[in-house]
């Protein structure tokens, strides 16, 4: 198992990608704690689903907008679980929407909980991190933050800071013993993006047709299966992926590449 006795702490973790993250890490022997936004019962029903081993699985609520109830949340994960070896920020918000129709509320909202959230958290779990020499952090980006979708300014921008944060905070743990590295999936196949997507998506993928041999992907999918993201997000925090660190990975299938950005 390569997480044994890893404890992880996992935002959006029992929905869509986060769940399917939360799903390998425990069958790969890691104590999980998901941190979301649904009410307490809702999480704990997820949680009563997983096998009582290898690890555990317990969930908090948490408004991840808050920075009052994410230094709350460390706190009760710390004094519940110890240590953090392992924090995954993929809780995120997204809307498809011309800024000029968005409300500020709508705006602030999307940056607490994609960029402000990821901040707080890995603030929180770093000076732990160091001081028993080893941690890792994975966030959860986008191919948004590489190219340009319509409508998703707020969306794209949050993502794009998140992959910039990713990588100067990895300039800073030179010789700490933690890795941080950052996802960034093409389109996912969960609520967030929902299948009306589908339509957008078979449009870019006829306009691609005309221009490269590349449009299509190896498997023919317009979408991502979040098992697919899960199965990178355990390979980047195992000791197996020991020589990555402060990189994006780009997990689209080759679209970016032939996107316009």
């Amino acid at each position: 198992m390569m997480l044994e006795g890893k404890r992880v702490l996992i935002t959006g973790g029992a929905t869509g990608i986060g769940a399917a993250i939360s799903r390998i890490f425990h069958t790969n022997g890691a104590c999980v704690v998901i941190a979301s936004n649904q009410p307490q019962e809702e999480l704990e029903k997820f949680c009563s689903g997983f096998a009582s081993s290898p690890g555990e699985v317990m969930g908090f609520s948490c408004d991840l907008a808050s920075p009052a109830e994410i230094e709350a949340l460390v706190s009760r994960v710390s004094s519940t679980c110890g240590t953090i070896d392992i924090l995954v920020n993929c809780a995120g918000l997204f809307a498809r929407a011309a800024i000029e129709g968005m409300s500020t509320e709508a705006i602030q909202a999307i940056i607490a909980v994609n960029l402000v959230a990821p901040m707080l958290l890995t603030r929180a779990v770093i000076p732990e991190m160091r001081r028993q020499g080893r941690g890792n952090i994975l966030n959860i980006a986008s191919v948004g933050a590489l190219m340009t979708v319509e409508h998703t300014a707020v969306y794209g921008a949050t993502k794009a800071g998140l992959a910039q944060f990713t990588k100067v905070i990895a300039g800073g743990l030179g010789g700490s013993g933690i890795r941080i590295n950052a996802i960034a999936p093409g389109s996912v196949r969960t609520g967030m993006i929902g299948f009306a997507d589908e339509d957008m998506i078979a449009e870019k993928r006829a306009e691609l047709d005309k221009r490269s041999s590349l449009s299509r992907s190896p498997y023919g999918q317009a979408m991502l299966e979040p098992s697919q993201v899960a199965d990178i997000a355990l390979f980047l925090v195992s000791d197996t992926s020991s020589a990555i660190h402060g990189s994006l990975i780009v997990a689209d299938q080759g679209w970016s590449s032939v996107m316009p950005s």
